[in-house]
């Protein structure tokens, strides 16, 4: 993955995103946020997904001066794949969802710590509808659909949406810090992402299952044992 120079353009953009959300009114944001990603209108339609869900983000999190830089550095590299400034769009937009997956899943269980509540649970289900769109937006990306497909893509988004929604609600029920819980989450969705694409594209590799799942598993595992469970 390769970046051209610096972009000052896009940095100031990624500037008055962070400036606005810790010292202006939510709306003057909202405007100032929507104005930094459509200017210019270049790509807007293809990363509006990725864009929604880091506004989800932003709006979710309570405002200080380390998430703003980190959410402005995500958004600066959002704007950097849409204006076409990353050679290796592919892994650039790869790595711009697991970024997203983190901090949404980080997000949700930060919110929600006191445990599934009938309020969290219908927030688990908008958190994986928010990242089955941020995957389905990857596919898209990555995968070319054949005439005829799209009822495949649909029961992706659908298959996607589900698992992750049970993924939230059983982990909301686990006795652990929002961190490990995030983790944890996490953890699926990086399943999806490295060997759902290849999967449809009809070029996943065994050893990349092998692979994938082994570090999965070893990381899963190095989290369980490593949290403090609580009662």
């Amino acid at each position: 993955m390769t970046f051209i120079r610096f972009n000052w353009a896009v940095g100031a953009r990624a500037l008055i995103f962070a400036l606005a959300w810790l010292y202006l009114p939510l709306w003057a944001f909202i405007l100032l946020a929507l104005w930094c990603y459509f200017t210019p209108l270049f790509n807007a339609g293809r990363f509006f997904t990725p864009f929604l869900v880091l506004m989800a983000i932003v709006l979710a999190e309570a405002p200080s001066a380390v998430m703003a830089v980190i959410l402005a550095l995500i958004f600066y590299y959002l704007l950097l794949i849409k204006d076409l400034l990353v050679i290796d769009r592919a892994t650039a937009h790869e790595l711009l969802t697991i970024l997203l997956s983190f901090f949404l899943f980080r997000v949700f269980f930060f919110n929600l710590s006191h445990g599934p509540t009938g309020a969290a649970l219908a927030w688990a289900f908008l958190a994986a509808l928010l990242w089955s769109m941020l995957l389905n937006n990857l596919i898209v990306s990555l995968v070319v659909f054949k005439d005829g497909h799209q009822g495949v893509r649909r029961i992706i988004d659908w298959i996607s949406f589900l698992l992750m929604a049970e993924a939230l609600t059983v982990v909301l029920f686990l006795p652990l810090n929002f961190i490990y819980q995030s983790i944890l989450v996490f953890l699926v969705a990086i399943l999806f992402i490295e060997l759902l694409p290849d999967h449809i594209s009809g070029v996943l590799q065994p050893s990349k299952i092998r692979l994938t799942g082994t570090v999965v598993f070893t990381l899963t595992v190095i989290v369980l044992a490593a949290a403090k469970w609580g009662i």
